[in-house]
């Protein structure tokens, strides 16, 4: 159950969790590291240090997405308890977003691997059992015109504060968390998506956008991170293979 904060409460909280997460000069450290174990071991020396610590240096790349996936689930966890009126459902909307990828795959009619039954939530999707209600957002027949990505931003849209929505703020933090959710990790202009939730952090010290927008930033920087991990571990299986 959610526990409804002061603002201030929890607008210090985010603040100071958004100062341990790593800049753009730490990814610029590890950028020339090529090899796995390589690269975990001096992500240790950066704000990385407590994400890497979960991780083992024989995870393949469905383990290296099944850990990191948790530790978002926690962090998302954890802000459940330092919620501020009108913002609960918003939060809660926040633990789907590292589940869109597959679930866009899903309504593909892509196929269903043994690694995906490991996860409960996935199970639970892929059998059909109740889904808190995402069926209907996820399933309609909108998923194929519209995008996965784009229901779920109307998902957050609609449960977010109706003051917010109409506000310049709530339409700056809707065009900035959708510029998140369409960039890749490793594309071109990967490294404007971080300031750019940061920078809205900083701009709004209003909690009702800070609690999405930190937990958007968070999946952001794990998503880059399991791009930089599994990047590795592809090149270090084909230079064996070779």
């Amino acid at each position: 159950m959610s526990i409804v904060n002061d603002a201030a409460y929890t607008e210090a909280r985010i603040l100071g969790r958004l100062s341990k997460l790593p800049s753009e000069q730490d990814w610029s450290y590890l950028n020339p590291v090529n090899d796995y174990a390589h690269f975990l071991a001096s992500a240790r020396a950066t704000p990385l240090g407590p994400w890497v610590q979960l991780l083992q240096p024989d995870d393949g790349a469905h383990a290296i997405e099944r850990r990191l996936r948790a530790r978002y689930l926690a962090e998302v966890e954890t802000l459940s308890h330092w919620t501020v009126e009108g913002t609960e459902d918003a939060v809660a909307w926040c633990r789907y977003l590292p589940y869109l990828g597959v679930i866009e795959h899903l309504a593909r009619e892509g196929e269903v691997y043994s690694w995906m039954r490991e996860d409960p939530f996935l199970d639970a999707w892929i059998s059909g059992e109740d889904r808190g209600g995402l069926s209907d957002t996820f399933s309609s027949p909108l998923a194929a015109d519209v995008g996965i990505r784009e229901l779920w931003l109307a998902g957050l849209r609609s449960r977010l504060p109706a003051s917010l929505v109409e506000s310049v703020a709530g339409n700056t933090l809707l065009e900035r968390v959708s510029l998140a959710l369409h960039m890749h990790p490793v594309q071109a202009g990967v490294a404007e998506v971080a300031p750019s939730l940061r920078s809205l952090l900083h701009r709004y010290l209003d909690a009702r956008i800070m609690l999405p927008v930190y937990l958007v930033l968070f999946f952001w920087m794990l998503e880059r991170l399991q791009a930089e991990l599994i990047s590795r571990r592809i090149f270090e299986a084909r230079v064996g293979f070779a």
